[in-house]
């Protein structure tokens, strides 16, 4: 499999390039020991995976998670301006 991008920072993984074929277990493990939680492949230079959401369907639940975070009820805590100042501190 060739891994296109990785949902992170370049700076957030551990490896030399964001771009490359994955052809060891120990790449997987660099991977998930990273907490990417997506990569990008290239089904062009690789091999793709039988059962992966199309880009469609990857949206598609990406904007419902956002719409349902936006939706959801704000907690507003309110706290004396006393209390608030001893935490401060």
């Amino acid at each position: 499999m060739y891994i296109h991008d990785l949902d992170c920072g370049w700076m957030d993984h551990p490896f030399v390039r964001a771009r490359f074929e994955l052809t060891t277990d120990e790449e997987i493990y660099k991977i998930r020991n990273a907490k990417i939680r997506a990569v990008v492949i290239d089904c062009s230079k690789g091999l793709d995976v039988d059962d992966a959401p199309t880009l469609a369907q990857a949206d598609a639940a990406t904007e419902a998670e956002v719409t349902a975070i936006a939706a959801a009820p704000r907690i507003v805590t309110r706290v004396s301006l006393g209390e608030e100042l001893q935490r401060a501190a």
